[in-house]
């Protein structure tokens, strides 16, 4: 009776969990190995949390290992220990060791003495990517077989201030400004075609790379949620969340998701059927496709290795996420098969790297100016700009600001060299506006160069000629700018002004 009391504090997924032969759970078996120098664990490089190898359960009696236990479930043996607890034969009691199949080091043990639901959480850290589990949230409903960490997440996304968001800021007068600013020379174009630079570098793939927007939301306390935009045919690298709980909701079109059993594997894992509890056809599909409404979750245990993408069916998705007990930074898998656009192989392809993805914008919705995100990224939510993107062509026309602001400083510049006398040549090249460096080796002609602006490239010319073919810390000049960004008139004139120019920088 006792043993069935505990039963029934848990949902239906948790008990049939207890129900299923170790041979079957043996095939989810997971779990970090401690020894350092485990082949296995050496593969994922400084990636620790979480970094999760295939283990193997092994029962032992006291010291002695036990045969033929794999047929027997977890509920069987905890009702074996508990029977030979009541009978005084405390020897006979059995336990589970997990041990790496790598290297043989025991990774935890199992009691299977106290209570079902202890049973059920002491066993449920060994067990990775169970297909029993649902992979939809359903607002409103219990979620009893989602993992607790992951329904706070998930209950977080669905706020009334998310709604709000959803229905009151992606409105279609905001959802048709997103399309516009997707339209070549316009803002996320640019920054899309910018990344993709970062991306091919990166990742042998200038497609690898979405928009991230943090969106500032009161009512979630010091979670900042983030608003991802997923143009068509832009996706993210496979990358690994270590051991953090999220959530990912889907707001407008729909998404592609495919999932893997670690970061060091090349396929994704397969669904079917009632795999997920989502009532698939009985072909194995690797692919997930994810809805408008669709609120799917990850965690330490299960499905912290994906890869995104917008589906074809749309022009764009957008989609909510929200992470917490995030203790490392992500890793990201370059893929084996990256090029740069000179077809030479990406330098340590196929090789893991660490790294927390930045935002490229923040929409405040309602934090106050004392925020101290408010302070680093945002604007106070009582301020008429407070909206953050909204409206995306807005930072065009501050764009054109600081272009005229350029051309100002071009100008007074050159009135000022004007006025100086012939020996000071030295004094003239360190006050020039159009040679001095930002941090990213940039100089005034790349802006210009790569926002198309030719007549502040004829100042720049006129003032300064040698910029016009400066290289950044990339390696680009101008030119590859204008290209990057289908400017044609601004590299024609680069061409005819700075004979310098690579006669490789043609439109791409």
């Amino acid at each position: 009776m006792a043993a069935q009391a505990g039963a029934d504090l848990l949902g239906a997924e948790k008990r049939r969990l207890l129900d299923r032969t170790f041979e079957e759970l043996q095939e989810m078996c997971r779990h970090p190995c401690d020894n350092l120098d485990c082949d296995e664990r050496l593969k994922f490089g400084d990636v620790t949390d979480n970094a999760r190898v295939k283990c193997s359960f092994v029962c032992l009696q006291k010291k002695k290992v036990a045969r033929d236990f794999l047929k027997q479930t977890p509920r069987q043996i905890f009702e074996f220990n508990h029977q030979n607890i009541q009978d005084g034969k405390k020897s006979k009691i059995l336990h589970i060791s997990i041990q790496c199949d790598a290297c043989g080091e025991e990774g935890g043990r199992i009691k299977l003495q106290d209570t079902v639901e202890k049973l059920y959480l002491d066993l449920r850290q060994y067990l990775a990517n169970d297909k029993a589990q649902p992979l939809l949230y359903r607002p409103g409903k219990p979620n009893e077989d989602i993992p607790d960490d992951a329904k706070a997440v998930c209950e977080l996304t669905h706020r009334p201030c998310v709604d709000d968001f959803a229905k009151n800021c992606l409105t279609s007068e905001a959802l048709q400004s997103i399309r516009q600013s997707l339209q070549p020379e316009h803002e996320l174009y640019n920054k899309l075609r910018a990344k993709g630079v970062k991306a091919q570098e990166k990742f042998g793939d200038k497609t690898m790379t979405y928009i991230r927007i943090g969106l500032g939301l009161l009512e979630l306390g010091q979670y900042t949620a983030v608003l991802e935009l997923w143009p068509k045919g832009y996706k993210s690298p496979k990358h690994h969340h270590g051991g953090c709980a999220g959530s990912v909701r889907v707001l407008y079109g729909a998404l592609n998701c495919q999932l893997f059993d670690s970061i060091l594997d090349d396929e994704p894992i397969k669904f079917k059927g009632n795999d997920g509890q989502l009532g698939l056809p009985n072909e194995g599909q690797s692919v997930l496709k994810l809805t408008t409404g669709d609120t799917t979750w990850l965690n330490r245990q299960n499905w912290w290795v994906h890869q995104v993408q917008c589906h074809d069916d749309f022009d764009f998705a957008l989609s909510v996420h929200l992470y917490k007990s995030c203790s490392d930074a992500f890793a990201f898998m370059k893929p084996i098969t990256g090029h740069t656009e000179a077809l030479t192989k990406v330098e340590g392809a196929g090789t893991l790297e660490k790294g927390m993805p930045n935002n490229d914008y923040f929409w405040n919705v309602s934090l106050p100016a004392s925020d101290k995100r408010v302070e680093e990224i945002g604007r106070p939510a009582d301020n008429a700009q407070s909206a953050g993107p909204l409206d995306f062509e807005l930072l065009e026309e501050q764009k054109e600001a600081q272009d005229k602001l350029l051309h100002t400083r071009v100008l007074l510049t050159r009135k000022r060299e004007g006025e100086e006398e012939r020996g000071g040549e030295r004094r003239r090249e360190e006050e020039r506006g159009g040679s001095s460096k930002d941090d990213d080796g940039w100089v005034p002609a790349h802006y210009a160069a790569f926002n198309g602006h030719k007549e502040a490239l004829q100042l720049l010319h006129d003032l300064a000629p040698e910029t016009l073919s400066s290289k950044g810390n990339d390696g680009w000049v101008p030119a590859h700018w204008a290209a990057e960004n289908g400017h044609a008139e601004a590299l024609q004139l680069l061409h005819d002004l700075a004979p310098e120019t690579p006669a490789h920088c043609t439109l791409r």
